[in-house]
């Protein structure tokens, strides 16, 4: 696991340094390296009173490197990931849910993070299994902002927000 969040740390840092793409007129909007790392910045300031915290839940792909960045900003040390599958990739919407973790052994009080919120269905469906954890996404959509606990920003719910791992 330390292997892992040095791994995530070390990529982090380095496409951080990346310049931010031009915004499209596909209605895409393109996240650069360095605004993921200050808005998971700006999401750890407004947790900072919020623990204590067994740990961070990091939904997986997407919020690996939020988790990483606001388990330092933090100083938590344990990180664990969930994975739940939720977009249909042939048409690119939310479909059924598969779940690829269990949280039987997780008790208490986590702090799940993820990259972006957009119907709120994947947090609702996590929720169900850690009722006492906060929830906490870099992105939000309108739609989502009530399934989640805090957001450090928001946007559109008409867009597809492109993150700099996905290009």
């Amino acid at each position: 696991m330390k292997l892992f969040s040095i791994f995530l740390l070390t990529l982090s840092t380095f496409f951080c340094s990346v310049q931010a793409k031009e915004p499209s007129s596909d209605g895409k909007h393109y996240i650069s390296w360095e605004d993921v790392a200050k808005n998971s910045k700006d999401l750890a300031e407004k947790l900072k009173d919020q623990g204590p915290f067994e740990g961070i839940v990091a939904v997986a792909r997407g919020g690996y490197i939020p988790a990483v960045i606001v388990a330092h900003e933090l100083n938590i040390k344990k990180i664990v990931s969930f994975s739940l599958y939720s977009y249909d990739d042939a048409k690119k919407k939310q479909g059924e849910f598969d779940v690829y973790s269990k949280f039987e052994d997780l008790e208490g009080r986590w702090l799940v993070i993820d990259e972006l919120v957009d119907s709120g269905k994947t947090l609702a469906k996590i929720r169900e299994s850690l009722p006492k954890s906060v929830f906490a996404v870099v992105y939000a959509k309108p739609a989502g902002t009530e399934s989640t606990d805090f957001y450090a920003k928001a946007v559109p719910q008409d867009t597809w927000v492109v993150l700099p791992w996905e290009n």
